[in-house]
């Protein structure tokens, strides 16, 4: 898929952004080993945890060069701020045609709407992180406190980290036709438009999750 990928962009023929979803870690390997192979493709990788602003003005400034053949910019995160997806939203629509974006991510569906929009998304296999998976084995006055702890991080790192992990993990067993389950994965879809606009609101978002899914889940 990597590899394709590569071939299409140093053609000049791929899809302006493109949006993988799987093992992070992984994926960015695979984009190196596969530029170093394609000869004429310019890489600038930027790979972080927890994407921020900073990560995207990175980007913006980089992108805002001219250069003579391909250049592919990946960005590589677990967990991306809604200011940072904001940013990378307007750096992605302002691009030079010969400057191509691969953002890879655990989860594509914690990402705004609008930049899910733009990109071709490849999707991967979902899995739970560490966080989501003790999350879901702790009762609900414990849950609540770990969402009361995870907002109180640095730019709510782990809030944002919690809730990609826990949307994977609705994600998928959206598909087993619990209907708890389900009616916190419509519950989270409608929120994200509060969310793009009022980042605050993940508090609400993560305590209702707290109440609502089986604390016997693992």
């Amino acid at each position: 898929m990597i590899e394709e990928l590569f071939n299409t962009i140093r053609e000049g023929a791929a899809h302006q952004s493109v949006l993988i979803e799987g093992d992070v870690e992984a994926l960015l390997k695979e984009c190196v080993e596969a530029s170093a192979r394609k000869m004429g493709v310019t890489l600038y990788p930027i790979s972080a945890d927890v994407w921020t602003i900073s990560h995207s003005r990175a980007v913006s400034t980089r992108a805002s060069h001219t250069t003579d053949g391909p250049l592919c910019i990946v960005m590589a995160g677990n967990v991306f701020t809604i200011e940072s997806q904001h940013a990378l939203l307007k750096v992605t629509e302002e691009a030079l045609p010969n400057i191509f974006f691969v953002l890879i991510t655990r989860n594509a569906d914690a990402l705004l709407a609008t930049l899910r929009s733009r990109c071709l998304l490849i999707r991967g296999e979902r899995s739970v992180g560490v966080q989501g998976k003790k999350f879901l084995g702790l009762s609900i006055p414990e849950r609540l406190t770990a969402v009361a702890s995870a907002i109180e991080s640095p730019e709510h790192a782990n809030a944002y980290t919690l809730l990609a992990e826990l949307s994977a993990h609705l994600a998928r067993e959206v598909t087993t036709g619990k209907h708890l389950v389900f009616a916190s994965w419509s519950h989270l879809t409608r929120t994200r438009h509060f969310l793009s606009t009022h980042p605050i609101g993940m508090r609400n978002l993560l305590e209702h999750l707290a109440l609502t899914l089986d604390p016997t889940d693992k």
